[in-house]
């Protein structure tokens, strides 16, 4: 959980501090302005409130960000925490349109399949950003990457992809907004 946890952390931070743009223009010797965020007051969630999931949480809330997050046994009034509210799976639509920032912690199962699709895309803010260190098959690539190129939502973070290793000439690797390790 620690570890992994820093990675989700590490990657939230290089999104509202804007570093791949940061590292972008300075391999192509620009000098840009450009606008930055804190996690201070954004809202993030935590999908899949396991050992990973609680971590996040924790680490988060640290930053003062406000944590909501979907747990599949949670029941109205449940309480995590380092959780400022607890959802079940059923509300993931609600809990990605309040979200600034998504930590996809689920395992792969038969109900994690493709759980993040076109429909999730969509309910998800403009300015949200996805991190998934989940398994790949929990995303839809195809509707990841028609979400990115539309602009639908602002970037994803991954560290899994479809298929793994990821092939040179895939087209993942030009999609914008779309960072793998």
């Amino acid at each position: 959980a620690t570890p992994i946890g820093e990675w989700v952390l590490a990657f939230f931070l290089m999104h509202a501090k804007q570093m791949p743009l940061a590292h972008d223009n300075q391999r192509a010797s620009t000098w840009t302005r450009y606008q930055v965020t804190n996690l201070r007051g954004a809202t993030v969630a935590v999908i899949g409130l396991g050992a990973i999931g609680a971590e996040v949480a924790r680490l988060s809330a640290a930053f003062g960000a406000r944590v909501v997050a979907t747990k599949r046994s949670a029941r109205p009034g449940d309480r995590a925490e380092h959780v400022d509210a607890l959802y079940p799976s059923d509300q993931l639509h609600e809990v990605l349109a309040m979200s600034d920032y998504v930590a996809l912690c689920v395992p792969y199962t038969s109900e994690t399949d493709g759980l993040i699709g076109a429909a999730e895309f969509a309910a998800m803010k403009e300015t949200g950003m996805l991190v998934n260190i989940a398994r790949g098959l929990v995303i839809d690539w195809a509707a990841m990457q028609t979400a990115l190129h539309s602009g639908e939502i602002a970037a994803v973070y991954t560290d899994v992809t479809v298929p793994e290793p990821l092939p040179a000439d895939d087209p993942s690797w030009q999609t914008p907004n779309l960072i793998i390790t």
